[in-house]
């Protein structure tokens, strides 16, 4: 969806992002046959330029997702 200036709107970026770090964390837990309820405390994201067409997203952050998942589990 795009906003008056023919870029997306930044709901829809955010949506973007989120799902992002979230597919990551799913894909953690079904790896190890967990079944945790996941919700982010926190969001941070940098949008480098207007986006008039189609978007990428990527997260570099795999390894501290991964982490904060197995302090989960050990912490009950």
């Amino acid at each position: 969806m795009k906003n008056h200036l023919g870029s997306m709107y930044l709901g829809a970026l955010s949506v973007g992002a989120d799902i992002t770090s979230g597919y990551f964390a799913f894909h953690v837990l079904k790896k190890k046959k967990k079944k945790i309820s996941l919700i982010f405390k926190d969001f941070h994201a940098d949008f480098h330029k207007r986006a008039m067409a189609d978007v990428i997203f990527s997260c570099d952050m795999g390894k501290q997702i991964s982490e904060m998942i197995d302090l989960a589990i050990e912490s009950g």
